[in-house]
């Protein structure tokens, strides 16, 4: 399945994500609540996808071959996605 991002706000509004580049776990944490989280690959396609809630997630991606990938995050108080590229080195 392929996706489009939809709604993206500025890149580095409101959302840290690290460690970047990472091999296993990553962890995102936001000024608002993550309503849910995707990651995507360099063709658009959904590599993973999690319900969230809080400002802080630990994400498990250890079956995630090394490459490029994007992770797109909803803000549940506004309703806006905000991207970063991820970078995984194994």
């Amino acid at each position: 399945q392929k996706i489009a991002f939809e709604g993206t706000t500025d890149i580095n509004e409101t959302m840290n994500v690290f460690p970047n580049p990472f091999s296993d776990n990553i962890s995102i944490t936001s000024e608002n609540e993550i309503k849910n989280v995707i990651i995507l690959n360099t063709l658009g396609e959904k590599v993973y996808s999690s319900q969230s809630s809080g400002q802080q997630a630990e994400i498990n991606l250890a079956d995630l071959k090394a490459g490029i990938y994007f992770v797109q995050a909803m803000d549940n108080k506004t309703n806006r996605s905000i991207v970063k590229k991820l970078a995984v080195v194994k």
